[in-house]
Order: C-alpha cells, then structure tokens, then sequence
C-alpha cells in the first residue's frame, strides 16, 4: 500500500509543500507501506520508502506548542499512549 500526502492552498487549485512531519513519519514507519509520495520544499513530487524519508521536519502546530511552553510533559490533554 502507498501512501499519497497532499496539501493545498486555500481556496485555490495549488499545491504546497506536504512533506510529512516528524510525528507523522514516526507513524509511516509503524505501518506496512511501501512507498510514501508528497512535495517536496522544491515543489517536486518525491517518492521515499518510509525506511528513507527524510527527519526533521516540525510542524506548524509543534512549532506553536513548542514556542507558547505547551507540551505533551506538562498538558494532561495533549498526552498520547
């Protein structure tokens, strides 16, 4: 099974950059694809088995958790299991 991630712009037909999250890739790993595709910072549609993605890349909402002090440490409601 393959993965597809897409993001666009509001209200319009482009595309933006939909490289998957460090979070997200974390989870791409625990399942059985074979392939994830999504744009790259380039604009270039790329292919990576999940093994190869690249790491690193944080997401707006972690970011903001990140900058206003919000954890997943101190925040009962932000805890996963």
């Amino acid at each position: 099974m393959s993965l597809y991630v897409v993001r666009t712009q509001r209200h319009s037909d482009c595309v933006l950059e939909s490289t998957p999250c460090e979070d997200c890739i974390k989870t791409i790993r625990l399942l059985d694809l074979k392939k994830v595709v999504y744009i790259d910072s380039e604009g270039d549609v790329v292919c990576h088995r999940p093994k190869d993605l690249p790491s690193g890349n944080r997401s707006a909402g972690k970011r903001f958790l990140e900058r206003t002090g919000l954890t997943k440490k101190n925040s009962t409601c932000l805890q996963t299991k």
